[in-house]
């Protein structure tokens, strides 16, 4: 009996073989994981504008992993926060000589609901078509033409369109009581800063708007949601 217990335990008790799967596996997930977190600390500390190679060399090798995977997100998330109001809107002169304006949607002057559909032209405008200051014409373009197909009709088409930055500064609560949110801005400085017309394509500018510096709290018009995607 003794014998037959030591050969039925000897038989369930796995051998050399058995563990050769389980080293294989283990191996290929510390791979994973060290892969993985290769990943994301070399595309936290690189940035997609940097020109040195070793920043270049990372964002290649691992871009195809971090996108699929939506590990994207960057530092500059965590920046601080921004020191002013910034909205825009364009200015357009139509073929029949009257000017109108289209305002970027501003998420301030929508409801809870409208802000979750319209939040992503807050993004556009402010965070690509103005870019700080550091535009691409390319997109600044595409923003005016895309803000003269808002306003014009057959027969009427643009013919000058203006994009116009509206800022006013946040004040420091160190100077004293802070403006209520619902209370609006008495003054705006306001810049153009892309012209596009259609014979002569566009151009920036860097000059300050012939208007006054100021402007009124509240767009022109209210903002509608446009007939088409940028």
């Amino acid at each position: 009996m003794i014998r037959s217990a030591e050969i039925a335990a000897s038989e369930k008790t796995p051998g050399p073989r058995g563990a050769a799967p389980r080293g294989a596996l283990r191996a290929v997930l510390h791979a994973l994981i060290l892969f993985h977190l290769a990943a994301v600390v070399g595309w936290s500390f690189t940035t997609a504008e940097s020109p040195a190679p070793l920043n270049k060399l990372v964002r290649a090798r691992f871009r195809h992993y971090m996108m699929s995977l939506g590990l994207t997100q960057g530092w500059n998330m965590f920046a601080n926060p921004p020191m002013s109001n910034i909205y825009l809107d364009a200015a357009v002169t139509l073929q029949d000589g009257s000017q109108t304006t289209w305002p970027f949607p501003r998420m301030g002057e929508l409801g809870y609901f409208e802000r979750y559909r319209k939040e992503r032209y807050r993004k556009w405008a402010v965070e690509h078509v103005w870019a700080s200051g550091n535009m691409d014409a390319r997109v600044a373009e595409a923003a005016a033409r895309f803000a003269a197909r808002q306003v014009e009709r057959p027969g009427n088409e643009a013919r000058r369109v203006e994009l116009v930055r509206y800022r006013e500064q946040i004040d420091s609560p160190k100077r004293g009581p802070l403006r209520p949110y619902r209370q609006p801005a008495t003054t705006w400085d306001r810049l153009v800063f892309y012209t596009w017309t259609p014979e002569g394509g566009g151009v920036v500018t860097t000059q300050p708007a012939s208007a006054p510096a100021t402007a009124p709290a509240t767009s022109p018009a209210p903002a509608e949601l446009p007939r088409e995607a940028p």
